[in-house]
């Protein structure tokens, strides 16, 4: 998924609401709740779902491509 996907679109996808006022995109909140900027497969788990980051230009600090996943339920 693209980094700069709306946070909207990826709620709607998955059925949550990730009620996040002060990010918009995808990329915006894997940076906020990974608290850096990340490298090439680092992850973090958000309302069951799991973003992997994919593809990163360090040099330019984006972040470009994210796989994510629906957790399992337990």
């Amino acid at each position: 998924m693209s980094a700069a996907a709306s946070i909207d679109d990826l709620a709607e996808l998955f059925e949550i609401d990730f009620d996040e006022d002060d990010v918009d995109t995808v990329g915006g909140l894997f940076v906020k709740e990974f608290g850096r900027f990340p490298v090439a497969g680092d992850a973090v788990e958000v309302q069951g779902v799991r973003f992997i980051a994919e593809r990163v230009e360090r040099r330019r600090k984006r972040l470009i491509t994210v796989i994510v996943r629906r957790l399992a339920d337990s």
